[in-house]
């Protein structure tokens, strides 16, 4: 396909430009350890990923920031309280959920304040060079990711934030990939028709699959190698490609978005 004309690229955020500095389960563990709680660290990155999945859509209607940090706080406090309850021992019974509940406050002030950084976020090697050359070079570039407020937090400790033209998330578009109105809703805001706009992303289904569906084109990655980026089974992102469909070839890191792009 032609990059020709290609006046945008717009990056998916996490496992795309940051990553988590330890597993999810790690500092679950830690946090409810420090409050009284004996937690096992892979029992909470297993129930942490069943409960994520059950939770309703990152997304939200327009509100002010104020009230919408409000309730992506109520959002991720339903979904810790699920978490710690479905992986400490007795959690589904009565003393055990009043034992979290003389701790629970503690635990999740901690969590989403770590998760609100470089604590629990670092980013990718390549990715401030990659973004940095593509400015030098003139696209416009941007962040369309399924997460909440705190993104722009999370990519100003990272040194990111000055480099990107629009950071879209979709708890304050309404909508999480691969829904298209997100994808609109960012190509609006930069005054780029989808045929000249390029999407980079670590999920098949929300990137690769959201981002063609509405004209652009897109680029997988695949820091979890080939076989997991294509068949994409695993948490968040889903299904992988039905059977026929076209099968994207996985980059190993994000400088291949300079390749294809004729910048390397």
């Amino acid at each position: 396909m032609s990059t020709e004309g290609i006046q945008t690229v717009t990056f998916d955020a996490t496992g795309t430009l940051i990553g988590l500095r330890r597993p999810v389960g790690a500092s679950y563990g830690e946090a409810a350890r420090r409050h009284g709680l004996d937690v096992a660290d892979d029992e909470l990155e297993d129930v942490f990923y069943d409960e994520f999945v059950k939770m309703p859509p990152l997304a939200f209607p327009p509100l002010p920031l104020t009230e919408l940090r409000g309730i992506e706080r109520l959002w991720w406090s339903r979904l810790m309280k699920e978490v710690l309850l479905g992986a400490m021992p007795g959690g589904q019974t009565e003393e055990g959920r009043a034992r979290l509940e003389e701790v629970f406050e503690a635990i999740f002030s901690d969590l989403f304040a770590e998760f609100t950084g470089t604590k629990g976020w670092a980013a990718y090697p390549e990715a401030r060079e990659v973004v940095g050359k593509l400015k030098a070079a003139g696209f416009a570039v941007a962040v369309i990711s399924n997460f909440d407020s705190r993104l722009d937090d999370v990519l100003l400790a990272l040194d990111l934030l000055p480099l990107f033209d629009l950071v879209i998330h979709s708890s304050g578009a309404g909508a999480v990939k691969p829904h298209p109105e997100i994808f609109h809703a960012a190509l609006a805001s930069l005054h780029t028709e989808p045929a000249h706009a390029l999407h980079v992303g670590d999920s098949y289904g929300a990137d690769w699959v959201g981002a063609r569906e509405v004209g652009m084109q897109a680029l997988l990655l695949g820091r979890r190698g080939h076989e997991k980026a294509v068949e994409d089974r695993g948490f968040p992102h889903g299904e992988g490609p039905a059977a026929g469909a076209v099968e994207p070839i996985p980059l190993a890191d994000l400088t291949g978005v300079l390749s294809y792009l004729g910048l390397s």
